[in-house]
Parts: structure tokens; C-alpha cells; sequence
């Protein structure tokens, strides 16, 4: 965002062309806010959050990367076979931290599931643990809705991993 730079005037705050507005102690920021170092809050997070989520209208099959950009993917056509996933974290995860990620899997008659998961193409250094302690079956006729939460660690990716029908 290189030249957007925030000042104050007798006008009130802006950043770059736009201003942030108050009302009543609030602040209003009329446009994307984004936040390249860390971002510390004090109180209560109040509101709605909204996320977007990456749609694909083909079959998932074999492996499947998915990147560190795409936090949710649904896919709308029925699984044909078991699928592998690999989470392409690079360096985008420092250590002590963690992301979430959702996949919706749609099954028909034949239900399938996601059998392994890998972070950056490898099993090393992963330690992948179900809720409820085995890797769940799929449901038949309805949507499979996987969370994961991957901690790292100085040494290890943590994947927290459970599965819910809808």
C-alpha cells in the first residue's frame, strides 16, 4: 500500500484519501483495512465477520493443495474417490501461531473422505490428531464439513482435525 500514508488535520484522520469518521467514540473506516504487522485490540470484538470462501464446481480427486490464501473451499460435485490434501503454508505461519481451515466435501451414495494431510508436501514434522481419535468415515447423500486448525510449533505443524455431517 505504498503511498498511503495517514495524517491529521482540523478535517479529522485520513489514510490516504479516506477519512476515518467518529461518532458517539467510534471510529468508521469507510474502506479495506490492512494490517501488515501485528494487529493488537483491547475489548471486546463486536459485530459480524465475513470471509470468502472458494468455490469449485468439479469433482475433487487424489491430492489436493490448498494454499494459504484459500481458508475455505466448497466443493459443489460429488467426491469420486478418497482425497489427500496439502496445506501450503511456506513461511506464512510463524512459529506460535496458527490458522484455520474449512473444506466442504459433497457426497452422494458413495461417501468419501479426506484420508491424509500433509503441510508443504510433507508428513514430516506433521502430527494430524481427529476429534475423537480416528480418521472419521464419510457420510452417504450429505455434505461433509472438515475444520482444521494447524499450530506450529518451533519443529511441528499441530493439525487439529474434525469432521461434521450436514
Amino acid at each position: 500500500m505504498a503511498g498511503n500514508i495517514a495524517r491529521f488535520d482540523t478535517d479529522g484522520l485520513w489514510v490516504g484519501n479516506n477519512q476515518l469518521t467518529t461518532s458517539g467514540g467510534d471510529v468508521t473506516i469507510g474502506k479495506n483495512l490492512f494490517v501488515t504487522g501485528d494487529l493488537i485490540m483491547y475489548g471486546a470484538m463486536r459485530g459480524t465477520s465475513e470471509e470468502t470462501y472458494t468455490v469449485f464446481n468439479s469433482r475433487p480427486s487424489g491430492n489436493i493443495d490448498i494454499p494459504f490464501t484459500q481458508s475455505s473451499t466448497f466443493y459443489t460435485d460429488a467426491t469420486i474417490t478418497n482425497i489427500a490434501i496439502n496445506f501450503l503454508l511456506g513461511d506464512n505461519v510463524p512459529v506460535n501461531n496458527s490458522v484455520y481451515f474449512t473444506i466442504i466435501l459433497t457426497n452422494t451414495a458413495v461417501a468419501n473422505v479426506i484420508s491424509s494431510v500433509t503441510v508443504n508436501g510433507t508428513y514430516a514434522g506433521v502430527s494430524l490428531r481427529w476429534a475423537g481419535g480416528t480418521t472419521p468415515a464419510g457420510n452417504a447423500n450429505a455434505f461433509d464439513y472438515y475444520n482444521f486448525q494447524i499450530l506450529r510449533t518451533s519443529d511441528t505443524y499441530y493439525v487439529f482435525a474434525a469432521t461434521t455431517k450436514f
